[in-house]
């Protein structure tokens, strides 16, 4: 591609006019497919389909993608699915097929435990927004859904476009379920939340042609290659400018609400603002809820955190949800307030949410919403009545992630339906890379060995193997503080205390008794000394307790302390305990433990 930027990319000839009717298929590619898997691709949905359907595929280049979306770690990005979308959209093709990393694995039969084996790929559907609700003549609405190649749902997408359902978001595979089940709304990552998707520009576009320019020397501007090259720099350097926490001066609680301002103001604009949302908070209360009118409101200038962007509000929620834990599954929202205030009752707010495994959604909100959802977090959190209607909530799933469920190595991929036999699982972080093949081929074969008790259950033992560091750093084994890393690392990534738990990390010794080291995750259930706890990132997780026992008990051991049925100190002798670096008081440590053990390096409590 040599042509000069103009704010719009000019489209694959495979998506060149003559190929849209309703009887040529297209499969863009996003994934490293050799041609032999590629051909069994194309011939599973031609046999599916049949000779009447002409099926093409499209290869977009690593040039394109980038001039068109923001490239992260992963090809198959939903930040990539929607650019594409709209691509196709120009050139009057409405739907189209994508494979991605998921298919590629189903093809080659290397998917991960509880994926299915079922050849998948993602349905992209784009049609108009209805005049109704459309404020621009150019809105478009984004619908992808994975298929696991149903000939009817195909032939169906080629006929109509896809609609999102509504549906109440209760169970706890709902992520999984919304991709397959009921498909997702798809936005611009590069736009603000809750703003129009459009098939003119795109945020990325918009932005490169900004860039082209600035830096435009002659009237003829800079080729697309330059242009590309030079935002591409721009995003590597832009990666590292991380908003510092907190950025409040009080952390959220039920009688402190605290909102993100989604645009700069001035000094006295904020106080003018911060006065009138104060005044309604308290008028509300005292109908609704006399008892809490002395909830304060706490404003957070946009010069703080800078979320200028869907991408940007992704990536600081992820972080933020950490900082304001309460104690429960249900996360604790972010408020915003889109736009300069003029009166309360047509008050721009918003909220990010989520629950339980679910990806963060965000919706339009009032004032009353607003208040209302922080007093209840903390009067009833495990009382959730709200329901989730995807046609009025925007999908925050971070646009760098592919559209398949996609857990870190320590956690299966799916669900137990997709396997033949029920499994149970269990992470083995190694701390070493000392071992032999032969004995790494060992412990990993008694991680998996039944023992005198679990050998007559139905289940299968499977477990996922994180290596030990690479380079140099790799030539040291691990330390308990490095098992302090793995354990935050584990907390930190997936935003929630439960999904922690318990396991297993390898070590020299476990060549030489096949043993491995228990680790349990140490939670604070207590409520004393919040004040101390406020600055503290996830201040539910305050260490955690370890212990030595026989490879294959391991699994029924986590199954136990998972379920609360045992005390890491029943699992093995000698349970210790590590406290975080950062806790600030040994007595909170231990206010939910019956008795604690010295820690392997002499001193009580962690120390």
């Amino acid at each position: 591609m040599t042509e000069q930027l103009s704010g719009r990319i000019t489209p694959d000839p495979v998506l060149t006019k003559g190929n849209t009717d309703k009887n040529t298929l297209v499969i863009a590619i996003l994934t490293y497919l050799d041609e032999a898997s590629e051909a069994e691709l194309v011939q599973h949905f031609q046999e599916i389909l049949g000779d009447s359907i002409k099926i093409h595929t499209w290869k977009p280049s690593r040039s394109l993608l980038q001039s068109i979306a923001k490239q992260g770690p992963h090809l198959d990005s939903q930040a990539n699915l929607y650019a594409l979308a709209v691509l196709a959209y120009r050139s009057e093709r409405s739907a189209f097929l994508v494979a991605d990393e998921l298919t590629r694995r189903q093809l080659t039969g290397e998917r991960r435990v509880g994926e299915s084996d079922s050849i998948s790929v993602v349905m992209i559907s784009t049609k108009p927004q209805p005049s109704t609700a459309a404020k621009q003549d150019d809105e478009v609405i984004i619908v992808a859904k994975r298929t696991n190649g149903d000939g009817k749902e195909i032939q169906k997408l080629l006929e109509m476009p896809l609609e999102p359902l509504s549906i109440n978001p209760q169970a706890r595979d709902i992520e999984m379920f919304l991709r397959t089940s009921c498909g997702l709304a798809l936005h611009d990552p590069d736009r603000a939340v809750l703003t129009a998707d459009t098939a003119s520009s795109l945020g990325r576009e918009k932005y490169s042609g900004a860039v082209a320019e600035a830096l435009s020397t002659s009237r003829r501007g800079l080729p697309v290659e330059l242009v590309t090259d030079i935002v591409s720099r721009a995003d590597s350097d832009s990666m590292t400018e991380l908003v510092q926490m907190p950025v409040w001066e009080r952390a959220m609680s039920y009688q402190h609400l605290v909102i993100f301002l989604f645009f700069p103001a001035s000094e006295d604009k904020l106080h003018k603002t911060q006065s009138i949302i104060q005044d309604a908070v308290r008028k509300h209360a005292a109908t609704k809820k006399p008892n809490r009118q002395n909830t304060t409101v706490e404003l957070i200038p946009w010069e703080r955190h800078r979320l200028a962007s869907r991408r940007k509000l992704a990536t600081f929620y992820n972080e933020y949800r950490h900082w304001v834990d309460p104690n429960t599954r249900m996360d604790r929202p972010l408020h915003f307030l889109r736009e300069p205030i003029r009166g309360i009752d047509s008050a721009q707010f918003g909220s990010v949410f989520s629950r339980y495994e679910l990806f963060p959604f965000v919706r339009q909100n009032s004032l009353e919403g607003l208040v209302t959802k922080n007093w209840t977090s903390d009067d009833n959190p495990d009382e959730e009545s709200e329901t989730l209607d995807i046609n009025s909530a925007e999908n925050l799933s971070h646009p760098d992630e592919p559209f398949y469920y996609n857990p870190p190595p320590w956690m299966p991929s799916g669900s137990q339906e997709e396997e033949e036999t029920e499994f149970e699982w269990l992470a083995a972080f190694y701390l070493t890379n000392q071992l032999t093949k032969e004995q790494d081929e060992s412990i990993q074969t008694e991680l998996k060995t039944k023992n005198d008790i679990d050998e007559d259950f139905e289940w299968v033992k499977e477990i996922g193997v994180i290596p030990w560091k690479s380079g140099p750093e790799g030539d040291v084994d691990g330390t308990i503080e490095d098992i302090w890393e793995i354990v935050w690392k584990v907390w930190t990534s997936e935003g929630r205390a439960g999904n922690c738990g318990t396991f297993a990390c390898v070590d020299q010794q476990s060549a030489v008794d096949q043993t491995v080291i228990l680790v349990d995750a140490k939670w604070y259930h207590g409520s004393r000394e919040q004040e101390l706890l406020q600055y503290l990132p996830s201040p539910t997780m305050k260490g955690f307790r370890y212990t030595r026992v026989a490879a294959r008990d391991a699994h029924l051991d986590k199954i136990n302390l998972d379920i609360a049925n045992m005390g890491i100190d029943e699992c093995g002798e000698g349970a210790k305990s590590f406290r975080r670096p950062d806790w600030p008081s040994p007595e909170l440590f231990d206010d939910d433990d019956d008795d604690e053990d010295e820690n392997d390096d002499g001193n009580e409590d962690g120390e």
